[in-house]
């Protein structure tokens, strides 16, 4: 993700921690849902696993693998992640890969910012989604 967009690098260095999920595969058919395991950073060190899980409901077809990253804001953020499940929510809005992607990057409400880089696939999706994440540190 560094190589496509090396201004990613300060906002790593600004957050608390990180969360990369390398590959995860979503799919749907009206109902939907989405999984992955990654590696949870702090201060740039592997600090613990954590699996991503995904539900959707709403207008949604095919399937689709891309990798994941996202950025923690602040300790406190991090030690809710940490603590255990912890629930993304809907508001939080993705950010496509590219160069110049991390300026457009902004924490949402609950203390996270995400960056997605497609693997493959295709899905049309315009449905009401969740994420949670689970940390074992």
């Amino acid at each position: 993700m560094l190589a496509k967009d090396p201004a990613l690098r300060s906002l790593l260095d600004r957050a608390a921690g990180y969360i990369v999920f390398p590959a995860i595969k979503q799919g749907g058919f009206v109902v939907g849902g989405a999984g992955g395991e990654g590696v949870v950073y702090e201060h740039g060190r592997p600090a613990g696993f954590a699996s991503l899980s995904q539900g959707s409901f709403g207008a949604q077809v095919g399937g689709q693998k891309f990798a994941e990253l996202i950025v923690v804001r602040d300790k406190f953020t991090l030690d809710k992640i940490r603590a255990g499940s912890f629930d993304v929510g809907a508001q939080s809005s993705a950010v496509i890969l590219k160069a110049g992607a991390a300026a457009a990057t902004h924490f949402a409400e609950n203390g996270v910012a995400i960056v997605v880089d497609p693997i493959g696939g295709a899905m049309l999706n315009v449905s009401i989604t969740g994420q949670k994440i689970k940390a074992t540190m």
